[in-house]
C-alpha cells in the first residue's frame, strides 16, 4: 500500500494524510476482527496439531505452514506492487479481494477436528471491548505523534 499512496491520494483528490489515515482505519479493523475471527475458525497451527499426530508429521507441517508464511510474506508487497505498477492500484485491491474470497471458500471445506464446547457461548462483550482497547491504543499512539 506504501507505493500506491500517491497514486491514490491524486486519483481520489485527497492527500497522502488522508490516505494513510484510510490505511491505518483498515489495518485497525482488519486487526479488531482478528481476535474474534480467531475465534469462529480454528487457527491453522491448531489444526496442525490436531491433524499430525507423529513427531516428524508434524514438524515437517510446521516447517510447511511457517515456509509458506515467510514467502507470502516476502512475495505479498512485491506481487501487490507489481499489479499496482502494472496495471493499478485498484487492480491490487481487487485482487486481494479476490484472494480472501478464495480463502473463505477453501475454509468451508476444512473440518475442524475438535468441534467447539457448545456450553461454552461466543464473548462478544470481550470482542468489541478488545477491538474498542486496540483502536483506542492506536488512536491515543496517532494522537501523541501529532500532538503531545
Amino acid at each position: 500500500m506504501n507505493v500506491m499512496i500517491n497514486d491514490i491520494s491524486k486519483d481520489l483528490d485527497t492527500t497522502v494524510q488522508g490516505v494513510r489515515i484510510a490505511i491505518t482505519v483498515f489495518l485497525l479493523v482488519m486487526a479488531a476482527l482478528m481476535i474474534p475471527g480467531g475465534k469462529l475458525t480454528p487457527p491453522v497451527y491448531i489444526l496442525a496439531t490436531l491433524l499430525f499426530t507423529g513427531v516428524a508429521s508434524r514438524a515437517c507441517a510446521f516447517g510447511a505452514i511457517s515456509a509458506m508464511g515467510g514467502i507470502g510474506a516476502a512475495t505479498g508487497p512485491l506481487i501487490g506492487g507489481l499489479i499496482a505498477s502494472a496495471i493499478s492500484w485498484r487492480a491490487a485491491f481487487i485482487f486481494q479481494a479476490l484472494i480472501i474470497a478464495v480463502i473463505v471458500v477453501l475454509s468451508r471445506r476444512v473440518e475442524d477436528p475438535l468441534p467447539p464446547d457448545p456450553a461454552r457461548s461466543f464473548d462478544t462483550g470481550g470482542a468489541i471491548l478488545s477491538a474498542a482497547g486496540l483502536i483506542l491504543l492506536v488512536t491515543g499512539i496517532l494522537a501523541a505523534d501529532n500532538n503531545l
